[in-house]
């Protein structure tokens, strides 16, 4: 198997089948979100008022993501199947984690995906120290929440260019 690396940063291995009854063809690596590398970039005052904006939307965007997931979820399995992803919408309601990812922005003057990842790992770190195991495990919510937001922040970044299309 050779690997190929391309500008894009995708890394697609390429290979022959070893014995019969294998397919070939191609392999995706699929790196988790919160392990990226995204790019940091400082941000001037009428940029940090637009990253401001695009935190905001992502949050929204992904609070109605959370309630709308929460009823399919409750209708189709249980109730307390459901109340996760309620849980993770109280998160996001909660004014102590839109007020620290306010501060954060005007504190480092940096791009909204970066402020969400310091942030969030910031709360995630905090859970996964408590004693109590229940509140331990929801490290892993907050870890949801962040891949969410930072995927819904990307989504209305107004500079964000595929490569090669740009």
């Amino acid at each position: 198997m050779k690997p190929e690396s391309r500008d894009d940063k995708m890394l697609v291995l390429t290979g022959k089948g070893v014995s019969p009854g294998l397919a070939s063809g191609t392999a995706f690596v699929y790196r988790d979100i919160l392990q990226r590398g995204t790019e940091l970039h400082e941000v001037d005052d009428i940029q940090a008022h637009d990253e401001q904006d695009r935190i905001r939307k992502a949050v929204d965007d992904v609070r109605q993501g959370l309630a709308i997931d929460a009823q399919h979820i409750e209708a189709r399995l249980s109730k307390a199947s459901a109340d996760i992803f309620r849980a993770q919408e109280a998160m996001l309601c909660s004014s102590s984690v839109v007020e620290e990812l306010k501060k954060t922005l005007e504190a480092e003057r940096i791009n909204a995906e970066e402020v969400v990842k310091i942030v969030f790992r910031r709360l995630a770190r905090r859970f996964r120290g408590m004693d109590n195991q229940i509140h331990r495990e929801r490290g892993d919510d907050i870890d949801d929440l962040s891949r969410r937001l930072l995927l819904r922040s990307m989504r209305f970044s107004s500079s964000l260019i595929l490569p090669g299309h740009g």
